[in-house]
């Protein structure tokens, strides 16, 4: 399972302490290894999701989802494959 915590702000590089700290309650919470912040933004056509680090036990990722994409279809469903690879 994974967790996704929405965060409408630009995606960082590193995500702030606080939403990490958020991300891994709802982590802990739903009893999951793998958490994301998932920002409505993909600056630099980077990855869909690109993982940050471990911290404890859980592999925490930023997501990138661009809402302003020629093709939001596209979009979606090259977001849609990113997930699905994460939680093959």
């Amino acid at each position: 399972m994974l967790v996704i915590d929405t965060k409408y702000k630009p995606a960082p590089r590193m995500p702030e302490r606080g939403d990490v700290n958020q991300v891994v309650v709802y982590g802990v919470r739903y009893s999951t290894d793998l958490i994301m912040l998932l920002h409505a933004g993909r600056p630099d056509r980077r990855a869909h999701a690109e993982h940050c680090g471990d911290i404890g036990g859980f592999s925490l990722y930023n997501g990138m989802i661009d809402l302003d994409a020629a093709s939001i279809e596209d979009e979606e469903r090259d977001f849609i494959k990113a997930i699905r690879s994460l939680i093959k």
